[in-house]
């Protein structure tokens, strides 16, 4: 695995100071959930940001967005469901692709030990800003992950993970890292939140011969455009004898 470039055993006040050098401003903006509210780190200005960006990479240069930043509506649709699933007691749980780590935190509050997993560096350091910020950080380990090849040394109840399902080239091996991470427990699971223009059917005939599927769409009314769209949530259990 790579090695991550932030210190996240510093203080959040030093953390913070971190992203500001890397980020500009950023704000924490109040997610409101069922469970009470959750105070998720954001870049202030994105667009300014994003022009910065534009203006270092030149003509013709590659940019990398930080989508991983913001707060999408499928992030709070699922991280809705899993404040209300019941899970037994003592679960572990992963999460992979994780962004800035709604879902995780959400299971974390409700005092489960979660591993919160990004490939990219800053995603990592903005998760264990909002776990300190959120009284959270006993709770939650932040680890650095590309499931398109690592390995974890343990397995998890469930494996969770949000707007994965976007490049077809994932799909086998995020196939081959959820069969290594999911514990044998026939109660143990894979929940996953798509947008309803990213299904991911690919990912889905792949393993079908492997789980049982459930999903489950929530209508949600987008913000900018006003129109009405679907979250995913996906519930995948191995099958007998899988």
């Amino acid at each position: 695995m790579a090695r991550n470039r932030h210190n996240l055993n510093a203080p959040l006040e030093e953390l913070l100071e971190r992203a500001r050098s890397c980020f500009g401003e950023v704000v924490f903006e109040r997610v409101e959930l069922s469970g009470g509210p959750l105070d998720i780190l954001q870049i202030k200005d994105m667009p300014a940001y994003i022009d910065k960006l534009l203006a270092k990479s030149g003509a013709g240069g590659k940019v990398e967005l930080p989508l991983w930043a913001r707060v999408w509506p499928t992030n709070i649709a699922l991280s809705l469901f899993l404040e209300k699933c019941p899970f037994p007691d003592g679960a572990q749980f992963l999460e992979i692709g994780a962004g800035i780590g709604l879902a995780g935190l959400t299971l974390a509050r409700r005092g489960f030990t979660v591993t919160i997993s990004d490939l990219e560096p800053d995603a990592l350091l903005f998760c264990r800003i909002n776990a300190l910020r959120n009284g959270l950080g006993d709770q939650v380990r932040i680890e650095q992950v590309d499931f398109t090849k690592d390995r974890l040394e343990r397995r998890f109840q469930a494996v969770i993970g949000c707007e994965i399902l976007f490049r077809e080239v994932f799909f086998a091996p995020l196939a081959a890292f959820v069969a290594a991470h999911l514990d044998d427990r026939p109660d143990a699971e894979v929940i996953l939140g798509s947008d309803g223009l990213r299904e991911g059917r690919g990912f889905f005939q792949l393993i079908q011969s492997d789980y049982d599927m459930m999903r489950k769409d929530v209508p949600y009314t987008d913000t900018e455009s006003g129109e009405r769209k679907n979250a995913c949530l996906y519930r995948l259990r191995r099958k007998a004898g899988a």
